[in-house]
């Protein structure tokens, strides 16, 4: 393990947020929406917090072997004198992405560093481009003031991104990133047994429905089909991160490279469609 008195290497990693760590919440996200809205008016709550951070960590939300991924890449780096340090960059809103971040920290017992890199450090010009330098920049400011020796060049050589979008990135920061396929488990809430119609009258300028009916109907529709979608989607098994751990302690990854990177990616691509890879 690293000392104290030690001056370890820092190793940077950067995780998107949808559809990397998490699923889909887009119905998560639309109570949470509608609850900013009923605050204006209302007492009334449809939103509720603990039973959020539940469905977080039992609904198949959180992508599976996230928590072992980063404490096990964590105590591989610990065992050889450097540390991790690990920052959120995700086109998502910044007051929705502290808040998102603030309960997975919770349910999964993690901490991530700050600032969030959210949408404001988005190229909005296109399709939510992300920087590397930016990042790098950020992180590099961030850490220094934990580790007053490390320097710039510290982070841009040890820098590992992880998204599942592999556009947003442009060809040299493509060398740092390692593109995940898209996460999307999900739970669907049912909206009707949330909003009763004393509830939809003070959300009715939001729903854009006529009647509590229409509302209920419509809802209802929805709620049945992507339940049939969300038991289609969470049967998939996703072992990502389960392989990535398995590849950097198989190929004893000493550092985020670029070098170390692009063997990480090969050994990924080799065993894309393998659901057990052995150590």
């Amino acid at each position: 393990m690293v000392m104290k008195d030690s001056k370890p290497r820092v190793m940077t990693v950067v995780l998107d947020i949808d559809g990397t760590m998490i699923g889909d919440i887009s119905s998560q996200i639309m109570l949470y929406q509608l609850q900013n809205d009923l605050k204006k008016t209302s007492k009334v709550k449809i939103f509720d917090l603990n039973k959020f951070r539940k469905t977080l960590n039992e609904k198949n939300i959180i992508r599976p072997y996230l928590k072992k991924f980063l404490s096990m890449l964590t105590t591989h780096f610990n065992n050889i004198g450097c540390v991790v340090e690990y920052f959120v960059y995700t086109a998502s809103e910044k007051t929705w992405a502290y808040f998102l971040i603030s309960q997975l920290e919770k349910v999964l017992n993690i901490k991530l560093n700050r600032p969030l890199l959210t949408r404001q450090e988005c190229d909005l010009t296109g399709t939510y481009q992300k920087s590397k330098s930016l990042a790098s920049s950020i992180c590099f400011k961030t850490l220094k003031k934990k580790y007053n020796y490390l320097k710039k060049e510290d982070i841009d050589n040890n820098l590992l991104i992880i998204d599942n979008t592999y556009e947003i990135f442009n060809d040299i920061d493509k060398q740092h990133l390692i593109y995940c396929p898209t996460y999307n488990g999900k739970y669907t809430e049912n909206l009707p047994s949330l909003i009763n119609e004393t509830t939809f009258e003070l959300l009715q300028k939001n729903l854009s429905f006529s009647s509590y009916y229409d509302f209920e109907s419509t809802f209802y529709k929805f709620y049945v089909k992507e339940k049939y979608l969300e038991r289609k989607q969470n049967q998939k098994k996703d072992i990502f991160f389960k392989k990535l751990i398995k590849i950097i302690i198989k190929l004893d990854i000493q550092d985020l490279s670029i070098k170390n990177i692009s063997l990480i990616k090969t050994q990924l691509e080799k065993h894309k469609d393998t659901q057990n890879l052995k150590m």
